[in-house]
């Protein structure tokens, strides 16, 4: 290689591309680079030896010369390549030198799932280095040839669980020498890696539900890769329920089972579903449960008013003055639904119950209390109302829901911004008239429809405008 050396630095820069050519193929003939380049994938760029000698020499011609041995490396090695697309694949691979088996190689743009393989086999008579697999960046498989003319063979098995659901691609990589000089030839296989398991349409019962007696559990079980569902189970609070196994497997597969609640236990259970398809593969579902069936009612509560919205802090005190502990079920109803919750507050004791943190923020909520024994309960609120106003309010519930209702003062002068806030407790919709009293004005009545187990807001401002005084009936 020194008289190489001494031989480039001596001529004219004319020549010395004619030289540098012929340096490298010297060094790919003697398998210089080759063996560099089957060096581990996260080596360093394995030719700075080379180059730091190239570099000794301070002549025009020896800087070509390792320009051009530069590049003719760097074009056969992977790591520093911008991979080709799948549709300039051909254009990479133009003597057919490597060739993929399919099956069982998917075919290219397929949706793959589980175990897959990948067997691709090359073949160039006049010599073949290597034939290898790279993930991405990341060299996963790689079969040395020696650079013989006999062909080469890879297979390489690929869990596609191991990698996020969505586009994976692979590129098969060869080395051949083309009439003396070394030239790599790739392949690119893309596939969309879909592992998702099955996946639930629950129908009954709702999350945060109150369940009592006897409760259908239903649940459409389908999977997106058309899998057959293979076995199904239920637990409560990870003890399971029901474990059946299909005879006749099939998707989608609607699965139905009644629950006997009884054996369940005051206060919140988690219900679960959980599911197989064939492939082995299990995905589950959960819900939130209330088992409220008390056996008497000794208090109910009503609370129409109460918000976690920005600013709002609500909370519900429990207070059991009894020698005994009381079971207490509260349903918390918003726009979006109920939301059952069970609570047991200890024998002479006070429980506090942090609405914000039940129900989620940013929700106006009314409140239902029912308990089996006699207990206090009240609804603090704190707020910070527009940034301009602190403070709180504190209510106790009303005993019974009522049709009709009266409020004496309200306004919206500058300053006063006024809300009514109405609760329907029953299962069916029902509606409502404010007949509001304007002073100086008269009456003005609005019709209000309310959605079954909800909470409504409204704005006494958008219906009567600024600067009234009124009253109301509802």
């Amino acid at each position: 290689m020194r008289r190489v050396l001494r031989k480039v630095g001596s001529v004219r820069p004319s020549k010395a591309k004619s030289l540098a050519r012929n340096l490298v193929a010297n060094l790919l003939s003697r398998k210089i680079v080759v063996k560099l380049l089957t060096r581990n994938s996260s080596a360093k760029l394995p030719t700075r030896n080379l180059m730091g000698e190239l570099l000794a020499h301070h002549s025009v011609a020896t800087f070509l010369v390792v320009a051009l041995l530069g590049a003719a490396i760097f074009s056969c090695y992977p790591g520093n390549l911008a991979f080709p697309t799948a549709a300039q694949a051909e254009t990479y691979n133009p003597e057919g030198i490597i060739t993929v088996h399919r099956p069982p190689t998917p075919d290219d743009g397929s949706t793959v799932y589980g175990n897959i393989t990948i067997h691709a086999t090359a073949h160039w008579p006049q010599g073949l280095v290597f034939l290898q697999l790279w993930q991405g960046k990341t060299m996963v498989h790689a079969v040395d040839n020696g650079n013989r003319a006999a062909p080469v063979e890879l297979a390489y098995d690929f869990n596609t669980a191991t990698v996020p659901d969505g586009p994976v691609g692979f590129t098969l990589l060869a080395l051949v020498y083309i009439n003396g000089m070394g030239y790599p030839r790739y392949v690119d296989l893309n596939f969309n890696v879909l592992n998702v398991g099955p996946v639930f349409t629950w129908e009954s019962p709702g999350d945060d539900a109150r369940v009592a007696g006897t409760v259908d559990v239903k649940a459409q079980v389908t999977d997106a890769k058309n899998m057959n569902i293979t076995r199904v189970q239920t637990s409560l609070d990870d003890t399971a329920l029901n474990d059946m196994t299909l005879d006749v497997p099939q998707v989608p597969y609607d699965f139905e089972y009644s629950w006997d609640t009884t054996r369940a236990g005051f206060g919140e259970h988690t219900l679960k579903i959980e599911a197989w398809i064939e492939l082995g593969e299990r995905a589950e579902a959960t819900r939130t449960v209330c088992w409220a069936n008390l056996s008497q009612v000794e208090s109910q509560f009503y609370f129409a008013e109460g918000t976690t919205l920005s600013n709002f802090r609500t909370y519900l005190c429990l207070g059991n003055p009894a020698p005994e502990p009381v079971n207490v079920v509260v349903d918390f109803q918003t726009r979006d639904g109920v939301m059952t919750k069970g609570y047991q507050v200890g024998a002479g004791t006070r429980r506090t119950v942090d609405v914000n943190d039940e129900t989620g923020i940013d929700k106006d909520v009314s409140m239902g209390i029912l308990a089996d024994g006699e207990i206090i309960c009240e609804r603090p609120m704190y707020f910070n109302y527009k940034n301009a106003w602190t403070g709180g309010s504190d209510a106790m519930g009303a005993p019974v829901p009522s049709k009709t209702w009266y409020f004496a003062e309200g306004t919206t002068r500058t300053g006063f911004d006024s809300y009514l806030c109405l609760q329907n407790p029953d299962n069916t919709e029902t509606a409502a008239t404010l007949n509001f009293m304007v002073a100086n004005e008269g009456l003005r009545p609005v019709p209000v429809p309310l959605p079954p187990c909800s909470r409504t807001t409204i704005n006494v401002m958008d219906h009567i405008g600024r600067e009234k005084d009124f009253s109301v009936k509802v």
